[in-house]
């Protein structure tokens, strides 16, 4: 939550202290909220009258408690007044300034309520730029967009068109007599760029690279952010990290059993159907990354194979390219041998376990002893079955 002070200094970057303290003491106590009724009696020229100003900010301010249709309102007529491009020059320079902060800075604080085109528009334009100079939390408020999704294909779909929009950001980054590039340039970049692990790479390009480097401190943080969030999005890591994304069922059966989170995910996939372990095997690779990413135990994964191993219809032509796959990622993230669990019998005509593999993966109860301290972390919805 954002004091009026600080709220008020975000908005009038170009004020003193002094003007910006005595500006917030007066939308105290004289600024008043609009609603759209009132905010529909305001006209384009009334944008240079002071009192609107502190109405709006009072108004922003007060849209913390609890999103209106007055901030949608506000939004749309002040694109509308300036044919969507949100440049003001029909106004003085700090009033220019004012109001396309006030708009960036309201269309970012309440981001996963945006209609999506404006939420396309906020991540292919100057404004993601702008965002990351404010005290607003870009990708937590980014994230809340996904929050309200229930199907992995939606979360999928809108985290690749979020990304498209920021590798078509043309706004420039860097100082144009030193390292100058576009966003849609450093995104490149640092696509290009190999780092020693994918949960550090981020981080590596922002120490590492030479023309990063380059830059002014404002102008790497900024950057960091457009990549972190541009990083989440494009591996998914942005959906992935939300929590309470336990699916419907699943809660309820923590409780009445007194389990916890892992047992319960191997019980639903043991209990489940051939067509729920399609879905499964469907989504196997977020499954082993959940794995990682939580440091599941040793035990975890032999217990999950052994479910797969009693599941899999090695007959059928659907699921077994899907579990060589998982097996095969599985193997990426240190678990040797996996991928040999089950190859191609050439006398029998067709796929099998290779026992002897799945003997020494046998969990033991010792296993249980020495498992790591795993996060326990709730797996994605899209990783649960039934």
């Amino acid at each position: 939550m954002l004091s009026l002070p600080i709220l008020t200094t975000q908005l009038y970057s170009r004020r003193s202290v002094d003007d910006i303290n005595n500006l917030a003491r007066l939308c105290d106590k004289s600024g008043l909220e609009y609603i759209e009724s009132s905010w529909f009696q305001v006209k384009q020229e009334n944008l240079k009258e002071g009192k609107v100003q502190l109405n709006l900010v009072k108004t922003l301010y007060q849209s913390q408690f609890g999103y209106t249709g007055v901030i949608e309102e506000i939004m749309r007529t002040l694109e509308k007044w300036t044919d969507e491009v949100l440049l003001f020059g029909f106004l003085d320079e700090e009033l220019q300034d004012f109001y396309q902060h006030f708009y960036g800075f309201t269309g970012w604080m309440h981001f996963a309520d945006l209609s999506f085109k404006r939420k396309m528009f906020f991540l292919d334009t100057r404004f993601l730029v702008m965002g990351c100079l404010w005290d607003v939390p870009i990708y937590a408020n980014v994230q809340r967009h996904f929050s309200r999704h229930t199907y992995i294909k939606g979360l999928q779909d809108d985290a690749m068109l979020f990304k498209g929009a920021i590798e078509r950001n043309q706004t420039s980054l860097g100082d144009p007599d030193k390292q100058h590039k576009t966003i849609a340039q450093w995104v490149e970049e640092f696509n290009k760029f190999d780092s020693s692990s994918f949960e550090t790479k981020v981080d590596e390009f922002i120490e590492n690279k030479m023309e990063v480097q380059r830059l002014e401190d404002l102008e790497r943080d900024i950057l960091h952010k457009i990549l972190t969030l541009y990083y989440g999005l494009k591996g998914g890591f942005i959906y992935r990290e939300i929590e309470d994304t336990i699916p419907a069922g699943y809660e309820s059966k923590e409780k009445r059993d007194g389990k916890d989170i892992d047992d319960n995910y191997l019980d639903l996939l043991f209990e489940s159907d051939q067509k729920q372990i399609q879905q499964w095997l469907e989504s196997s690779g977020e499954a082993a990354y959940w794995m990682f990413s939580t440091k599941k135990s040793e035990h975890f994964i032999k217990k999950l194979i052994y479910i797969l191993f009693e599941k899999i219809d090695l007959n059928n032509d659907d699921q077994i390219p899907l579990l060589l796959e998982f097996f095969m990622v599985l193997e990426e993230f240190g678990l040797e041998g996996a991928d040999d669990l089950v190859f191609f019998d050439e006398e029998k005509g067709g796929f099998v376990w290779d026992e002897g593999k799945l003997v020494s993966l046998r969990p033991s109860d010792q296993d249980d002893g020495a498992k790591t301290e795993p996060e326990d972390t709730p797996p994605p919805k899209e990783l649960t079955v039934g």
